[in-house]
């Protein structure tokens, strides 16, 4: 390391040394500050007063001086003392004044140990086509690698044994902090002390109650204040949901709940069971629809539910959903992220999880039935605001007990984000529900305008063999015949020709059965993309031209557009110019007059693949880079891989901007890989045959 370098790091010790000194000089409270800065990605936000953990933060500051060497800090206390506030908070404050990564990787998520480092690796910029291509047992040492000498600090939280921290552990000169309930005996590398997470102090316990409560209320109350504080022998999280619960209810006295919680045979009871009396308090408290939501939050397994979707599973009626919401924030039994998500704290999760193995099974199943259909037609009011019309009938859900979410028409990019951000949740549905709701199977249907938008991924996949086994398992003939039907798109799109064939095949004939004609349609439509990649020409024509008569008789605006656009080239290549134009100038000018965002994308991507063909290289660069402005303004990442490489291929035949093609061939491989998609190699023989052009060109 340079002397200059050096002596940087010094001066920072230096100064951050004499601020704590500062701080301790005149400000001798026990409470922080609070954090007004960006908060580190991964890491939940502190809502909390943070008392009683200044000496601990000043152990942590050993970190902050980088070094060559790795260096692991257990910090170790049990449920609700405080360790995820601790390193929180301190990780906050490094990533402010030294600009450090920190990578949070949490075990108590039930993720697996490659799911884990596959995330770190994610964090560290390593494409996702490379992730996929390394054996899940070389991950820890790639990792490793891949890590070292990056000065990164380390979050392993809630580990259980010392062989989960092994695997987890970065490269040399990184930091890592391990939180667990009980000590890890053995760690390995440079291990500093362990910080014991202990009760808090009768002093900051009470500076605590005071912050959350008020002042003048504790003065009133000081002998049950002392008594509460007794009770829970400093344990930080009951003393916060205490406080909280006696702010949210000001006629609620300290000794009234201390005598609530208080039993002659609870003499020798834990603090964890002390936890769960007052939770249990506090849900009698908040009333039967808190209680109710509580309880559904424990049943649920996936990621974090937002908002919407927490109400629909409880079945709050109007307008009572965001009042229950506020109560159970308000009492810290859950926290809500800037994107509206609902989390909750490890422990009293654990205790939601113990309410919910109680609850009554119709009423679960009930829940479970609202928050399938409200999914189901959130779906379709998203998909078909990308898709005007395009599922028909049939596909419609029971909304009598439930508020699906609306999006503005002027606001596609909300409705395709939100489709996104619900996959995991779709897919969760369908796996927990097993193919016992009837019905299910819609679920996987609504989705296939972002499927057809992002082009699947292996999330996609999933959702449509799920669909799939649904509809057999309910014998629906609609279902089966959609299913299929999607299951063959995601297939082509994954590069699984023969099976594509068989499944629109025998979709087609389930279609014509049940006299789906909508169905049928948007079937003929996929057989004949998959047939012209295939070279059948004709039989590529026959198919869109089926497809493309039922959508004119119905008046489908949409569906003439889509057909028309695919059409196009196959037209050109049989060398019928003037029918091709005449195909992609008129779907070009539906998308214009109907005004429908991914429409437009597509077809003047199109007219410009068109144009290419026919020797209109000009022509084809505007097009492209009209839909290459639509689909970044969606946010439609294929789309967009896609326009970048037809884009830069162009370019580089003009031969008139070799650093802007260039630019467009590597960020299409860059969205390509991280799509998992195997446009990806064609994107990459693209970007090597332009380099050799440009050298050749510079040679000569």
């Amino acid at each position: 390391m340079s002397r200059k370098r050096t002596n940087s790091y010094s001066r920072r010790s230096l100064r951050r040394r004499i601020t704590q000194r500062l701080r301790r000089l005149f400000n001798r409270g026990p409470l922080l500050p609070p954090v007004h800065l960006r908060w580190p990605e991964q890491l939940p936000r502190v809502h909390e007063p943070v008392v009683g953990l200044r000496w601990h933060l000043d152990q942590l500051d050993v970190l902050c001086s980088p070094t060559s060497f790795t260096r692991v800090v257990p910090v170790v206390g049990g449920p609700g003392t405080g360790k995820t506030t601790l390193v929180s908070y301190w990780a906050a404050m490094v990533d402010r004044e030294y600009s450090r990564q920190v990578i949070r990787l949490d075990l108590s998520g039930g993720q697996q140990l490659e799911e884990l480092l596959k995330q770190g690796l994610s964090q560290l910029g390593v494409p996702q086509a490379t992730l996929a291509s390394v054996p899940p047992a070389e991950l820890p040492q790639f990792f490793r690698t891949e890590s070292a000498g990056r000065h990164l600090v380390v979050i392993i939280e809630n580990a259980e044994s010392l062989e989960q921290v092994v695997k987890l552990l970065p490269g040399h000169g990184n930091d890592v902090v391990v939180t667990s309930a009980a000590p890890l005996p053995n760690l390995p590398f440079q291990c500093c002390r362990p910080i014991e997470l202990t009760p808090l102090s009768r002093g900051d316990a009470k500076d605590l109650l005071t912050r959350l409560t008020g002042q003048d209320r504790l003065a009133s109350e000081r002998a049950a204040a002392d008594a509460l504080v007794r009770w829970f022998a400093g344990h930080p999280l009951a003393l916060q949901i205490a406080g909280r619960l006696l702010a949210a209810h000001p006629e609620l006295t300290i000794a009234d709940l201390v005598d609530s919680l208080r039993r002659p045979d609870d003499a020798q009871a834990t603090s964890e069971q002390k936890l769960a009396q007052l939770l249990d308090l506090c849900c009698d408290r908040l009333g039967p629809h808190a209680r109710k939501t509580l309880t559904l939050l424990g049943a649920w397994p996936g990621a974090p539910l937002s908002v919407e979707a927490l109400e629909a599973f409880a079945g709050h009626s109007e307008g009572f959903g965001p009042a229950v919401i506020q109560k159970l924030k308000d009492c810290l039994l859950i926290t809500v992220d800037d994107d509206g998500f609902v989390h909750q704290h490890a422990t009293i999760r654990a205790h939601s999880e113990a309410r919910a193995e109680h609850e009554e099974p119709a009423e679960l199943a009930a829940a479970w039935s609202r928050l399938l259909r409200w999914t189901i037609a959130s779906a379709g009011a998203a998909g078909d605001l990308l898709a005007p019309g395009w599922a028909g009938s049939g596909i419609e859900v029971d909304t009598t007990d439930i508020r699906p979410l609306t999006f503005a028409p002027d606001r596609p990019r909300q409705a395709l984000a939100w489709l996104k951000r619900q996959l995991p949740h779709a897919l969760t549905l369908m796996r927990t529900l097993g193919g016992t709701r009837r019905g299910a199977w819609k679920l996987s249907v609504q989705f296939l305008p972002q499927l057809f938008l992002d082009r699947p991924q292996r999330e996609c996949l999933d959702l449509a063999l799920l669909g799939v086994k649904d509809a057999n398992t309910a014998r629906d003939p609609l279902g089966r015949a959609r299913c299929e039907h999607i299951l063959a798109w995601v297939q082509y799109a994954l590069g699984d020709g023969e099976e594509t064939v068989a499944d629109l095949e025998r979709a087609l004939q389930r279609h014509a059965r049940i006299h789906d004609d909508r169905g049928h349609a948007w079937t003929l439509y996929t057989y004949g993309e998959v047939l012209s990649a295939k070279g059948a020409i004709d039989e590529a024509h026959a198919c869109f031209n089926d497809a493309l008569g039922h959508f004119r008789v119905k008046g489908s605006d949409f569906g003439v557009a889509i057909v028309l656009s695919a059409k196009a080239p196959l037209l050109g290549r049989s060398g019928r110019t003037d029918e091709a134009w005449q195909a992609a100038e008129e779907a070009v000018a539906i998308a214009e007059r109907s005004g429908n965002v991914p429409l437009l994308g597509l077809t003047h991507h199109q007219l410009g693949v068109l144009c290419g063909r026919q020797g209109n290289l000009t022509g084809a660069v505007r097009h492209f880079g009209y839909a290459l402005e639509v689909r970044r303004s969606m946010g439609e990442r294929w789309g967009l891989a896609e326009t970048l490489l037809q884009l830069g291929k162009t370019l580089g035949t003009l031969g008139v901007d070799y650093e802007r093609a260039r630019a467009a061939l590597r960020e299409s491989v860059a969205v390509f890989s991280d799509l998992h998609h195997r446009r990806a190699f064609d994107a990459m023989r693209a970007l090597a045959r332009l380099d050799d052009l440009f050298h050749d060109g510079e040679g000569r």
